[in-house]
């Protein structure tokens, strides 16, 4: 694919220039190099093909243990710039790192349209927007 093309140059460039390369997997459960590898070299093309594959590879690995913030020193602010810049008033203490507050996104009936044409229509009505002025 051509992305493992982009992909090599950049680690030949990488190892003529003394860089260490590491990858990773990361928002997938199971690595997508070996699914496709386990499936004959070709990426299963249907659900049933694709959980059929994964069943042969086994279960996925288990998840990173959570990072332990005992040994680690936070900078402390000043009450007097605290005040003065409300942003800094939100950040978490270390100890509710785990917890997120609820998300308002506001009115689910609205409907967002997305994709690229829909995003050249209002491209399109900026710049009118724009030329206008």
């Amino acid at each position: 694919a051509l992305w493992h093309k982009r992909d090599k140059k950049v680690k030949k460039w990488c190892a003529e220039n003394n860089i260490t390369v590491k990858e990773f997997v990361s928002h997938t459960l199971w690595d997508p190099e070996v699914v496709i590898q386990t499936n004959g070299n070709v990426p299963p093309l249907t659900y049933k093909m694709y959980l059929h594959t994964v069943s042969c590879i086994g279960l996925p690995p288990r998840p990173k243990e959570d990072i332990d913030f005992r040994h680690v020193t936070f900078g402390t602010m000043s009450e007097s710039l605290q005040r003065e810049v409300s942003l800094f008033q939100t950040v978490p203490k270390p100890e509710q790192f785990h917890k997120y507050p609820e998300m308002d996104f506001g009115d689910p009936l609205i409907r967002w349209l997305g994709g690229e044409t829909e995003a050249l229509i209002k491209l399109n009505e900026r710049l009118s927007q724009v030329n206008e002025n």
